[in-house]
């Protein structure tokens, strides 16, 4: 993959990596806990910003929140976002 690699934050709510794809701004947050099911920073970032597809890379099982468009992918599968 070759594009742009940012963070961004905002008050209390921070996004560890943002990547530009063409035109688009692909946020991903990374939770250290298991059990961290709640991703306040990121539903903030997609209700801003409305970005096409959003990832929060933890300790959990796939799930795809389809309404917010964001996927969370267990850390092991993190990989395939760069491939």
């Amino acid at each position: 993959m070759n594009s742009d690699l940012i963070a961004w934050s905002k008050g209390q709510a921070e996004i560890e990596f943002l990547i530009k794809q063409g035109e688009h701004i692909i946020p991903i947050e990374v939770k250290s806990s298991k059990r961290s099911l709640r991703s306040k920073s990121l539903d903030s970032f997609v209700d801003r910003y409305k970005p096409i597809v959003a990832y929060k890379i933890s300790g959990q099982n796939f799930r795809k929140n389809k309404k917010k468009k964001i996927s969370t992918l267990p850390i092991y599968l993190c990989r395939k976002l760069v491939e």
